[in-house]
């Protein structure tokens, strides 16, 4: 009986030793093509050959958050791995990791205290007074001073204030003697505002520098903008200007705003071919249906590349599927969970429940069969004890008579425990299922 028992345990849960997943998908599985990497949403990128983290110890498994315990069994089973290789990881999780480039570029956000534009715009007025009484020195100061901490900016932007910032400090540098800082100062100021015109009210020494700043920059060297995933709608700001994928952007400095993240500078060296941004904070409510669709899948890859380190293999579990990646690479595979009598997963009390029944029924089965033989044995030896023809005859009938009662009764007693456990497993089965 307890060899029978252990065997229905055995199938039903699915218990078994498990074995690291391979490299190439096995039969029930399949592997995703990426028509979508083609697309012009992303940058071109070469495919490099995989190479397999093997010092990964801890695989993340992300899910809805629902029932972590239980996705972590399923892909446990169709990843072959031990559940304690294997760490849930939620959409909400996902999304506190910080905003990053990929590759070229430095995003610097603030370290400091935050301020508001009505401050920075107060502070500008006070640096233009200082520069229309000759107070270069401290004008620069204060000018330098505010135009450094604009990622510490809160709320919305004026673009008209934040180029008067910078051309204010054109002017400035351009009268101490230093021209190249003034030439970045009024770039500043164009990217802000394109249409900057000069003020008359100030004196037009470093006019004819403003003016082959503005002309040069219809030509200045650009750089194709991404950023990660492609939410709809405007969610990036550069300079205050709403940014979609694929669109140019100078090279050099400038002020980005990212929704739901904050302000930021970013610094585009003149080696950089693409800028590609990653917000985890942005990813959407459907992130895991983006694990099976072929149009979504490159996008979450280039996500996951700015969360988790080159050639980690991470899973997705929702609905009952997994798939499996491998971070900066396009190889999305489906994997099989393997079919069992009850579902990885089920709670607790619903395995209890149909191991108190099919156990009752095996004991039933044992419990009749003891009866049923012994019952036939007890019959024959009574019926042999009336035809005897001796007292050792008689004596000997009699002795396998009892016997076999004796094993009659237990065998009855045994089939009563397990119609009671059968019987049991099947009522708290149907109140489970209410």
């Amino acid at each position: 009986m307890s060899t029978l028992i252990s065997y229905l345990l055995t199938v039903s849960l699915g218990w078994s030793q498990p074995t690291p997943d391979s490299e190439t998908p096995k039969a029930g599985e399949t592997k995703s093509t990426d028509p979508a990497q083609s697309q012009s949403a992303s940058p071109p990128t070469g495919e490099s050959p995989i190479t397999p983290n093997t010092s990964q110890s801890v695989f993340s498994v992300i899910n809805e958050g629902l029932e972590e315990n239980v996705s972590l069994i399923r892909v446990s089973l169709a990843a072959k791995r031990e559940q304690s290789q294997l760490q849930s990881v939620t959409r909400a999780k996902l999304q506190s990791n910080p905003t990053k480039l990929l590759g070229q570029g430095t995003l610097t956000f603030c370290d400091s205290q935050k301020d508001s534009m009505a401050r920075l715009r107060r502070r500008i007025e006070k640096a233009e007074n200082s520069l229309y009484f000759g107070e270069l020195q401290q004008a620069l100061s204060t000018l330098k001073e505010v135009g450094d901490t604009l990622n510490c900016l809160e709320g919305d932007i004026d673009i008209e204030s934040l180029s008067n910032l910078f051309y204010l400090q054109g002017l400035v540098y351009f009268e101490l003697g230093q021209e190249k800082e003034a030439a970045n100062a009024y770039t500043m100021a164009f990217n802000f505002l394109p249409s900057k015109a000069w003020n008359d009210s100030f004196p037009d020494a470093s006019k004819q520098l403003f003016d082959d700043i503005k002309k040069s920059l219809k030509t200045s060297p650009k750089v194709n903008f991404y950023a990660y995933p492609m939410v709809g709608g405007s969610s990036v700001f550069i300079d205050g200007i709403d940014v979609r994928n694929g669109e140019e952007v100078t090279k050099g400095r400038h002020l980005v705003s990212v929704e739901r993240v904050g302000f930021a500078w970013l610094d585009i060296p003149d080696d950089a071919e693409t800028i590609s941004m990653v917000i985890p904070q942005h990813l959407p409510i459907e992130t895991l249906d983006w694990a099976s669709d072929p149009e979504k899948q490159a996008e979450l890859s280039m996500v996951l590349s700015g969360i988790y380190p080159k050639n980690d293999r991470v899973y997705f579990e929702k609905d009952q599927k997994v798939w499996q990646l491998t971070v900066g690479h396009q190889d999305w595979t489906s994997l099989e969970i393997p079919k069992t009598l009850i579902k990885p997963g089920t709670s607790p009390a619903v395995i209890a429940s149909r191991v108190m029944t099919w156990g009752g029924i095996a004991t039933l089965v044992i419990g009749g069969s003891i009866a049923s033989y012994s019952g036939l044995q007890a019959s024959a030896a009574n019926r042999d004890g009336q035809t005897a023809d001796s007292f050792d005859t008689y004596s000997q009938a009699q002795s396998r008579y009892n016997s076999s009662f004796d094993r009659y009764r237990v065998g009855i007693g045994v089939t009563t425990v397990g119609a009671a456990l059968a019987g049991g497993g099947i009522a708290w089965t149907f109140r489970l299922a209410d």
